[in-house]
């Protein structure tokens, strides 16, 4: 019988480079794929920008209750010497010993700002530069007459019973939210809507839609007496 011997001899393969063609379509798939994931992406980032801003304020709208209830009465938007001489302290400071974080801490910055948080100092005669996420709802909507003087609506130093539905009156929110000039800049770090805290603990994210509608329901939400005083936002 003859034997046989199979030899087997390797031909290593030789790779091939991409044709130009090769790899504008490679290119292209890629692009196509980044273009359909970056919008999921971008839109669960903002999501959790959302639900972190949103813990934020719920941490210092608890610091800003047991303020009122050591106190007797809301903190005021301000104390202390007319704050052209930098001797003065925000209701941000007034609070901090209840949140243990001052204007730079982030507990003070949303997630989805730009913008660094910066103390407040005063750079000429009543002009004070500062920047941070949120804001106080020292003001309501404007000022009206009060047996004696004048007085904001908001809850500058407003005692906590005064609160007629601490349910539905906004307590802190995003920086710009409040009523402004025709003409001013406002930013809002989550485009559509913003987040608001309101004084029985409860946060809720609001669509602009919603909360510039100019409807006694929309604007009782920022007064103490929980009514809308159309005196004082007439043009806006």
């Amino acid at each position: 019988m003859n034997n046989y011997r199979l030899i087997l001899r390797e031909h290593p393969i030789q790779p091939r480079g991409f044709t130009l063609i090769e790899l504008l379509v490679v290119i292209a798939i890629i692009a196509i794929l980044a273009a359909l994931l970056l919008p999921t992406v971008s839109g669960a980032k903002a999501k959790a920008n959302v639900a972190r801003c949103q813990s934020n304020l719920r941490e210092i709208d608890l610091a800003l209750g047991m303020y009122a209830a050591d106190h007797g009465c809301y903190p005021p938007d301000f104390v202390g010497s007319p704050p052209w001489t930098n001797n003065f302290a925000y209701w941000l400071t007034l609070i901090e010993p209840y949140t243990q974080a001052g204007w730079t801490n982030p507990l003070m910055h949303c997630p989805a700002d730009k913008i660094p948080n910066a103390p407040p100092h005063a750079v000429a005669d009543g002009v004070v530069n500062g920047y941070v996420s949120y804001l106080y709802n020292w003001q309501g909507t404007g000022q009206v007459n009060e047996p004696g003087s004048l007085a904001y609506l908001g809850l500058d130093n407003r005692p906590e019973a005064g609160v007629v539905a601490p349910v539905e009156m906004v307590a802190l929110g995003h920086g710009g939210l409040w009523w402004k000039p025709p003409g001013t800049e406002i930013r809002f770090p989550h485009v559509t809507g913003a987040n608001l805290a309101f004084c029985d603990g409860r946060v809720q994210f609001v669509q602009f839609s919603a909360l510039w509608a100019s409807n006694a329901t929309a604007r009782s939400q920022w007064n103490y007496d929980h009514e809308p005083h159309p005196e004082t936002w007439q043009g806006r």
